[in-house]
Formats: C-alpha cells, structure tokens, sequence
C-alpha cells in the first residue's frame, strides 16, 4: 500500500536538532535539504527514461515536517495504514521536535482569532498558505536553462560584491543591509549544489545497472543516455528534448522535497519546441513516438 515516507522528517530534524544556535534558520534549511539529496535512497524503474522521485520507494509519499502543525498531527493519528506501526514512534518524536517550529506555527504569531478561526471553517480552494501549506509557481525556464553552474557563479559573484560593498561601508546600517542577502545567497548556492548532486547520484545508478545487471541491449543503451543526461543536467544547459525534461523533473524534484506544491504552471509547449523541432524535426535523434514516450 501507499505510506508516508519519513525521510524528509528525519534529515530535516536531525539537521535542526544540531544546527549551531546563531545559525540563520535560511541556512539551516539550506543544509537540511541538502541532506535529503545527499542521503535519500534512490531507484530507477525498469522502462522509466526520466528518473527522480519525491519518495525513497515507489509507494511512499514525501512528508513535509516543517509546514503545519496540524498536518503533522493528522499524519501521526491516521489509522488508515498511511503510517506503518513500527514507523509510528519515529515520527511521533519528529512531530513533538516540530511543534512551534513549522511555518503554520511562526505565522499564527501575527493572525487574530478570527484570521486563525476563519480559513479553517472556510470551504474554498486554499484556505491560506500556512493551512493549506502548498504552492503555486511558475517557473522561468529562459532563466533556469543556462544551467546551475552558471547561477552558481553569479551567487559567487554576488557575494565576491557584497564583501567589498561592506569593507567599503561608512556606516553599520549599510553593512547591515546586506547580511540577509548573504545568507540568501548562501543557502541558494547550497541547495544548487546540492540538487546537482542528486542528479548525479542517479547517473551513476544508472550506469551501475547498465553496466553490471541490465541484460537487454535496448534498455541498455536507455540506461547510459540516462547516465550521461544526469551528469549533465541540471549543472550544465540542456541540449536536447530528453535532457530539457530531465532538466525539469529535477527541478520539480527538488522543490517538492523541500515544499508542497500543488501545480508546476509553465507554457512548456513554448519552452520545449526549439528542443523538439532540433530532435525530432531536424536532426531526427528521436521519433515523434520516443518524444511522446519521454512525456509519458
């Protein structure tokens, strides 16, 4: 059956259980998202040409620690199997550890009884973030497409800036200023690096299975290009349909691991076409059947 996977809750609480005290909770999320990337179990499916998932088995569901309370509350008491009895006694002291840290509780310090009451009794599509704790963004993939690496070099150079910008300051409100920026900066840079070494893991799973397990020539072949696209993306740009959308899924990935989030809005018919013209129109590195595959 399908059950909530406790993987995210177990880094994510470890991380925090250890952070330094001065840490800025930016940082610390940072560093417990990476652990998640770093340390999940990860699998490929037999057939699947795009890879990463949000849970460490095929029939768990990610569970996010650090939205709400009363989620978390609701996961600990559901007797409908969601959660297995011999994982019980480990999430209920996640759960305990998250009590007054989870966004619901830090945004319940500025609501009134009546912003509180009223969400919760209101019968519409998304009561607020803090209750509802998903998201909806629209990703900008004329942006995202120039690769990690490069966003991770204009981070470096930001705060190359932002050091100079502070040893030149006159006054302590102008060195002030940039500090939450730094620690933006950081934390960006830290979940990048991260999500491309998660993708990378999966490179190497796949040619693991390729080279030492798979019998089948077709799947094979299948199982390098899928090693070669996720040492490429997302570090680097992607070049072609397949490695466009496993530029995506990662991104979608990743995000989800750290959030909820109910829609991925994007025109990626517009995003995709110059990928698919070059491809399948063009150099015929795929047929139109293989690209529909990949959107399978």
């Amino acid at each position: 059956g399908i059950h909530a996977d406790l993987e995210v809750g177990r880094w994510y609480t470890k991380t925090f259980k250890e952070a330094p005290p001065a840490e800025p909770v930016i940082l610390t999320r940072a560093r417990s998202h990476a652990a998640v990337l770093d340390n999940m179990p990860i699998f490929i499916t037999d057939q699947s040409r795009i890879v990463g998932y949000t849970g460490s088995a095929p029939h768990l569901v990610a569970w996010i620690p650090t939205a709400s309370f009363m989620l978390n509350e609701d996961t600990l008491n559901d007797r409908t199997s969601l959660v297995p009895d011999e994982n019980r006694e480990e999430l209920r002291e996640m759960v305990n550890f998250w009590k007054g840290r989870t966004l619901q509780d830090r945004c319940r310090q500025y609501q009134t009884r009546k912003e509180t009451v009223l969400p919760a009794m209101a019968d519409f599509i998304q009561p607020g973030r803090d209750l509802f704790v998903f998201d909806y963004i629209v990703p900008q993939p004329e942006w995202m497409y120039q690769g990690f690496d490069a966003v991770i070099r204009t981070i470096d150079k930001n705060l190359a800036e932002a050091d100079k910008k502070i040893a030149e300051a006159t006054t302590a409100e102008e060195q002030v200023s940039y500090l939450s920026k730094i620690d933006t900066w950081k934390a960006m840079k830290i979940c990048l690096e991260a999500t491309i070494r998660y993708a990378r893991r999966f490179s190497r799973l796949a040619k693991i299975i390729a080279e030492n397990f798979e019998t089948d020539p077709k799947r094979k072949e299948e199982l390098l290009r899928i090693s070669e696209t996720c040492y490429k993306v997302p570090a680097q740009p992607p070049e072609h349909l397949w490695e466009a959308m496993q530029f995506d899924h990662f991104v979608q990935v990743a995000y989800r691991l750290e959030w909820n989030n109910a829609a991925w809005s994007s025109h990626y018919d517009y995003w995709h076409w110059p990928f698919y013209k070059k491809d399948v129109i063009e150099e015929k590195n795929l047929t139109r059947d293989e690209a529909i595959e990949y959107c399978g």
